[in-house]
């Protein structure tokens, strides 16, 4: 190693008088040289995380990609979600319309009335306690390949109900994936009983429009709009 930085020195025209104070400055920190340089990264990477966090254009991103690594290191996901919304950030519940599979920045949320200072955050599908494994990833492939659900009854119809159950739909309703239907909670909890059915037979019409009659879809969702039923109440919801 010597040999090559006196090589390396003399070639960039350094005298042998600063080679050798240079060589005894590394001489005398050899047992350090390892441990600094690690102390000197991290520093770096704290430093950099620190810039992405008080940068209001990157706030949402930094607390995206937190949450992507499972949260803070000794607290969790809970402790980042509230740190994330101390500053100032929006965490917005799934929505099958537009979750992806992580935690991913929304500038402009279509359930927000106004766009957020520093960002929104949408939580996945994939977080969801409870919901059956396979059922988040069927549903992102589901919209990639038939493009976005146009309501409730075209989502029972592009989906896989044997993989998405009745009971991931009444968690994904209960949870609010399905607000940007414009129906509540309760409403879509009514509608998903007679939507099942309709979505077989929308399949079948797929399958052999000859074989199958009309379902008057609009009437349906007319239908499901006109039900008069109460908002379920938040100790249900956050249950």
């Amino acid at each position: 190693m010597e040999r090559l930085l006196r090589a390396a020195a003399a070639k960039r025209g350094w005298t042998e008088e600063q080679i050798n104070g240079l060589l005894g400055l590394i001489y005398e920190h050899v047992g350090y040289l390892y441990n600094h340089g690690h102390a000197l990264q991290l520093a770096r990477r704290a430093y950099e995380q620190a810039c992405l966090k008080v940068n209001p254009s990157t706030v949402g991103a930094f607390f995206a990609e937190v949450l992507n690594n499972g949260g803070s290191t000794h607290y969790g996901l809970g402790a980042a979600v509230e740190e994330a919304r101390q500053w100032g950030v929006v965490i917005l519940g799934p929505s099958v319309q537009s979750t992806e599979d992580r935690y991913v920045v929304e500038d402009d949320p279509p359930e927000l009335e106004r766009k957020p200072a520093v960002g929104a955050v949408r939580v996945p599908l994939n977080a969801i306690r409870g919901l059956s494994p396979g059922a988040a990833r069927h549903i992102l492939r589901a919209r990639k390949a038939f493009g976005a659900f146009d309501n409730l009854l075209d989502f029972c119809r592009k989906v896989d109900r044997d993989r998405v159950t009745r009971q991931d739909l009444l968690l994904l309703i209960k949870l609010g994936a399905f607000a940007w239907t414009g129906l509540s909670r309760s409403q879509l909890a009514l509608a998903e009983q007679y939507y099942a059915g309709a979505s077989d037979l929308l399949r079948a019409m797929d399958r052999d429009p000859n074989r199958a009659g009309t379902i008057p879809v609009d009437l349906l969702e007319a239908n499901a709009g006109a039900v008069q039923t109460e908002e379920w109440p938040p100790e249900v919801t956050a249950a």
